[in-house]
């Protein structure tokens, strides 16, 4: 099967149904079941990271002239059973073989399920000792000067250009 790498936010959103649309800057000819993997970035403990999610229809592409990108249209969301998917750039092959679809959610709640399926917890709070709250109160009785932040300087033609990408492809 088709699969497409995002970073783990945008993928849970598609897996979620609250991302109906997956912006970027190039097509394809592909139409049909798409994998959709969450990569390895880091957007935080909450997001499932490096696991294949959901299956999704990849129905339609079109250009988008809001984003100034193409609008991949998804929709038919089946959730699978996550295993580990080592990402990789534009559309690439997965095994049909490691594909489940999943059975029945946690609470009917997707991101219980990865939580439960995953074992995707919150880091632990460390217990601070007396010490280190007299040490934070200390430290926050005495606070330095701040200094006036430099005023902002106009985009360069490459910051434009940074900027312009990145908002197509998010």
């Amino acid at each position: 099967m088709k699969a497409l790498s995002l970073h783990p936010k945008w993928a849970a959103k598609i897996a979620t149904g609250d991302k109906p649309e997956e912006y970027r800057t190039w097509k394809t000819s592909y139409r049909g079941d798409l994998l959709i993997c969450a990569s390895t970035y880091n957007d935080g403990w909450a997001y499932p990271k490096g696991h294949a999610l959901c299956i999704v229809n990849l129905y339609d592409i079109k250009w988008s002239e809001e984003n100034d990108c193409y609008a991949w249209q998804l929709k038919d969301i089946r959730p699978v059973v996550p295993f580990p998917v080592k990402g990789k750039l534009h559309l690439y092959d997965v095994d049909d073989k490691l594909i489940k679809i999943a059975g029945k959610l946690v609470n009917n709640s997707l991101f219980d399920w990865w939580e439960h399926e995953l074992k995707i917890i919150a880091p632990p709070q460390k217990k601070k000792t007396e010490v280190q709250k007299q040490q934070e109160v200390a430290n926050s009785a005495v606070l330095p000067e701040r200094k006036a932040k430099p005023q902002k300087q106009e985009e360069t033609a490459v910051q434009k250009r940074r900027k312009y990408r990145l908002r197509c492809i998010y």
